[in-house]
């Protein structure tokens, strides 16, 4: 027992651990050049958790349970993914546009707190 709040660990340890291999085969598409496909494995699999995880989780437990924090974290995750898109549209993804993300996700860490 690390004596971490519940909720930490979750948006911390848990997230570090599932998505470290999103983050690893979307660094090996970019590096290979494959833009599109590194894309679309980052999206596809946050879309997959927030649809087909998170509704099967819901079906199976009698309903969301706490829904100011479902609102919260689709909330977080639609900014995050209009974020995204408007870096791309604008064709450079910068160590400052990088950093912003780093802060957005410590400010999320900070409000699930």
């Amino acid at each position: 027992d690390m004596g971490l709040p519940p909720r930490f660990a979750g948006v911390t340890l848990l997230a570090l651990g599932n998505g470290a291999p999103d983050v690893a085969s979307t660094v090996s598409a970019i590096r290979a050049g494959q833009y599109a496909l590194s894309l679309g494995a980052l999206t596809g699999a946050g879309m997959f958790v927030c649809t087909c995880v998170a509704g099967l989780v819901m079906v199976y437990s009698g309903g969301a349970k706490a829904r100011g924090a479902l609102t919260r974290d689709v909330g977080v995750y639609a900014a995050t993914l209009l974020a995204a898109g408007a870096m791309l549209a604008s064709g450079a993804a910068t160590r400052l546009k990088a950093a912003m993300f780093l802060l957005a996700y410590v400010a999320f860490v900070s409000s699930v707190l």
